[in-house]
């Protein structure tokens, strides 16, 4: 009776190791809130009981280094958000990221970055994942970043910059 549901975009992140653990995080989209805290919106991890495996996220803007296990977002900048991921697990553990994308609007895509192999993964297609040993304890945000676009492509390794030119216009803008 006092729940209602709701249809706003969200992507719910998962992590499974080779021991068959599984956690997840989740993103909404929603009306009135922003990239910062939004107090009735995100929710902090449970830090009640110590765990080596968990996976969270950081706020976009005016993190003060908290845990998230929901975070809420403006509907109105998709592809302008990057969201930190923080993973706690222990070296040699093999981790397979999956993401379920409801609702979002047409056409957008949900990548997982992975700042240490440079590389950017496309998680929201029927079995996509994006495996990988870890070689050291991973505790907390750096590595993992979660983002969406409308475009197939995030980066590109033949890239020409003869005839790019960038230009100041003013103290927070530049022109490419």
């Amino acid at each position: 009776i006092f729940s209602r549901e709701t249809n706003n975009p969200r992507i719910d992140v998962f992590i499974n190791d080779n021991d068959n653990n599984q956690k997840f995080t989740e993103i909404r989209y929603a009306e009135n809130t922003t990239k910062a805290l939004d107090p009735g919106f995100d929710a902090g991890t449970f830090t009640g009981q110590s765990t080596s495996f968990s996976l969270f996220s950081h706020l976009v803007s005016n993190s003060e280094g908290v845990d998230f296990m929901i975070q809420s977002l403006p509907k109105d900048d998709y592809e302008n958000t990057i969201i930190p991921l923080g993973l706690n697990a222990d070296a040699g553990k093999e981790i397979t990221f999956t993401a379920d994308a409801v609702n979002l609007p047409s056409g957008l895509k949900v990548f997982l970055e992975d700042r240490q192999t440079n590389t950017f993964t496309r998680l929201d297609e029927n079995n996509s994942n994006y495996k990988v040993t870890l070689n050291a304890d991973s505790n907390g945000i750096g590595r993992f970043y979660l983002r969406t676009s409308t475009s197939n492509v995030l980066s590109t390794d033949n890239f020409n910059s003869e005839n790019l030119s960038v230009y100041k216009l003013d103290n927070s803008t530049i022109r490419i």
